[in-house]
């Protein structure tokens, strides 16, 4: 049964990044008015933590980042206005490395990505992340935090 659902799913592999600046502040992008981490789609011949650092740097405009280590992948399942058949549902997962960085290059948000804002944020100021982002991505800052903040009502 679970390999005819995933016959009728395109696979795409993406990857991106957890970025911690010298401050220990983490950056997010908001796209779509939603909080989400950089990432994009691996391109051929790639590998994850390279499509990693290469998307980070494009959608937010900075550059010299160092993979740390790898993270969990995420998975989601959504209906891509690319695939022209009938049958246009993809399986994303996206591959996650924790990366850092220490420069002072001003954020650039990659507007052509629809990205609307780049930030730093501190662990403390993550409550308006969780309030506004998707569940795999709070589970994902769930395990990189060690837990997740308190959201008051």
């Amino acid at each position: 049964m679970l390999s005819f659902v995933r016959e009728q799913l395109t696979p795409i592999d993406a990857a991106g990044g957890i970025v911690r600046n010298a401050k220990g502040e983490l950056l997010f992008i908001k796209r779509f008015g939603k909080w989400d981490l950089p990432k994009g789609k691996i391109e051929q011949g790639e590998t994850p933590d390279l499509a990693a650092v290469r998307e980070v740097e494009e959608e937010c405009g900075i550059q010299a980042l160092q993979v740390m280590k790898k993270l969990p992948s995420t998975f989601h399942i959504y209906r891509s206005p690319y695939i022209k058949e009938a049958n246009n549902w993809v399986l994303k997962e996206t591959h996650w490395f924790e990366m850092s960085y220490a420069g002072n290059e001003k954020l650039a948000p990659q507007t052509e990505e629809q990205i609307e804002e780049v930030c730093w944020l501190k662990p403390s100021q993550l409550e308006m992340v969780y309030k506004n982002t998707y569940g795999n991505l709070r589970e994902l800052l769930d395990c990189y935090m060690g837990q997740a903040p308190k959201i008051s009502s």
